[in-house]
């Protein structure tokens, strides 16, 4: 398990945790309905309050992976671009040597030939 899923997994039990034992404390507390109804209306706004941000901070590290993989594979694209562009150049390079290599010994067969 890697450090983040521990730390999403640690976050998540200790909010729930945080939750019923915030709800289990209205219930058990001796407050009238109105109050208690009031108590948990404003734990629910808390935790939907927490849950947004939570939302947000993880919109966020994806967003951020996924620009790190998008320039990743950029690199890697630009790198097998340049290596195809040098492999294509040493290929042309080799294909006219032996172009004239052969053209050279053309001449010379042909001039042996006269001869």
């Amino acid at each position: 398990m890697s450090e983040k899923d521990f730390a999403s997994g640690f976050l998540a039990g200790t909010l729930v945790g945080g939750v019923v034992a915030g709800v289990t404390a209205l219930l058990f507390a001796p407050k009238s309905g109105e109050e208690l109804r009031g108590d948990i209306a404003n734990q629910a706004d808390d935790l939907a309050q927490e849950a947004k941000k939570q939302g947000e901070k993880l919109k966020d590290q994806a967003e951020e992976a996924g620009q790190k993989a998008a320039d990743k594979a950029q690199d890697s694209f630009d790198k097998a671009k340049d290596s195809v562009e040098k492999g294509a150049k040493k290929a042309e390079k080799n294909f006219n040597e032996v172009k004239d290599s052969v053209k050279d010994t053309a001449e010379n067969l042909k001039d042996s030939v006269k001869k």
